[in-house]
């Protein structure tokens, strides 16, 4: 692998909820969480950003059960999760549904709380860089 190439990672983080603000501030939350990372040089995937456009937009169904499949082939072969610790992330069964599948596939789990520093979340993702891209090769 090339030693260069920046990790990919996915972030988790809750989103329904029965209050229509609360889902806004979360996918808004995320949405800005991954902008920062993706400037920074870190590129991510979000479930939230992708699947509530497209749920928005053709009124397609939410929920885990009906993205369960596209969020886990998302997950699949990245090299981090990111779970984003917003508040009812706990009760997330599709975050704890990402969380198990990234501990039965050695995928490495970084947390971060909303009000936790960017730079130290910066500096747990190039450790797992250094991890996983080991020159191949003398």
């Amino acid at each position: 692998m090339n030693s260069k190439l920046p990790v990919l990672g996915y972030i988790a983080s809750p989103y329904n909820h029965r209050c229509e603000n609360t889902r806004l501030l979360r996918k808004k939350l995320v949405i800005n969480l991954a902008a920062e990372l993706i400037q920074k040089g870190y590129p991510v995937v979000s479930p939230i950003a992708h699947n509530v456009t497209i749920i928005n937009e053709t009124n397609a169904q939410s929920g885990w059960q009906h993205w369960q499949q596209l969020d886990t082939v998302l997950l699949y072969g990245r090299d981090y999760l990111l779970v984003y610790k917003l508040d009812g992330w706990k009760a997330s069964v599709g975050m704890s549904s990402e969380i198990f599948f990234s501990e039965q596939n050695d995928i490495p789990i970084v947390y971060f709380d909303e009000n936790g520093s960017i730079e130290q979340l910066l500096i747990e993702i190039r450790q797992i860089k250094k991890r996983i891209r080991l020159p191949v090769g003398g």
